[in-house]
């Protein structure tokens, strides 16, 4: 026999059926995480074939940082592989962030003009709770018929910048590095090379992990050996985090 309403405002019960989304998002993520690292080595984003090294790597900065190893790409350096976060990884956080996204929208603020060859973007994310975001894409062309295309990348580029600060994913942005390869147009044996500071002086947090790997390190051993929280604290404490290192890697 069906409950007699009470009255004013009726119950809504849960429906307990339906799981939350952001679990199941989550929880594929932890599949990722652990799975064998060939198997993750084909999600992770390289241009050249990966190791067990570089991919252990690579999936302790996307549990770090929330991503799934597709938003991950490794780069080749003489000093060892690099981690970017790419355009995927960005988006990836962006709409499964627990503030929701609000806005993401962009505004041509510069055409380019014979003395002025540029396309200047001004891109502004807003989150749930409010906080808003802004960053900016240029992108250098001539007047003339590459001038759409120069403005849908200064678009995307101030996008990804404001992501990335809105999401707090401190990493190189792979896109980026890619537009700077294509300025630079040089091949050292087949692979681009990307200029290094010394190995024995890493100043960012790419630069820790290809020196870590070049002493048979992890991203999980920089943690562990130098009593981190985590990669964030890492990078809030680098310069303490590294002289710690240093002294227990000797």
């Amino acid at each position: 026999m069906p409950k007699k309403k009470s009255e004013g405002t009726e119950k809504i019960e849960p429906v307990e059926t339906i799981p939350d989304e952001r679990a199941l998002v989550f929880g594929q993520l932890k599949e990722q995480y652990t799975m064998p690292w060939e198997q993750a080595a084909r999600l992770i984003r390289s241009e050249t074939m990966l190791t067990e090294v570089g991919v252990r790597m690579a999936i302790q900065v996307a549990k770090s940082f929330g991503l799934p190893l597709q938003g991950i790409n490794l780069i080749p350096s003489k000093n060892g592989p690099q981690v970017y976060v790419n355009g995927d990884g960005i988006r990836w956080r962006l709409h499964t962030d627990p503030r929701g996204l609000r806005k993401s929208d962009a505004d041509v603020i510069h055409r380019p003009t014979k003395d002025e060859p540029w396309v200047e973007s001004k891109a502004t994310i807003e989150m749930g709770d409010g906080s808003i975001f802004v960053n900016w894409g240029v992108v250098y062309c001539i007047p003339g018929p590459d001038v759409p295309n120069a403005t849908m990348k200064s678009i995307s580029k101030g996008k990804r910048r404001a992501g990335v600060d809105s999401v707090g994913v401190a990493l190189p942005i792979f896109e980026d590095y890619i537009e700077w390869r294509g300025e630079q147009g040089k091949t050292i044996e087949g692979e681009f090379h990307i200029a290094e500071k010394p190995v024995d002086n890493p100043t960012n947090l790419a630069e820790l992990a290809s020196w870590a790997s070049n002493k048979g390190k992890t991203m999980e051993n920089v943690i562990t050996d130098s009593g981190a929280e985590d990669i964030a604290f890492v990078m809030t404490n680098f310069e303490a985090v590294l002289a710690k290192l240093k002294e227990a890697w000797k």
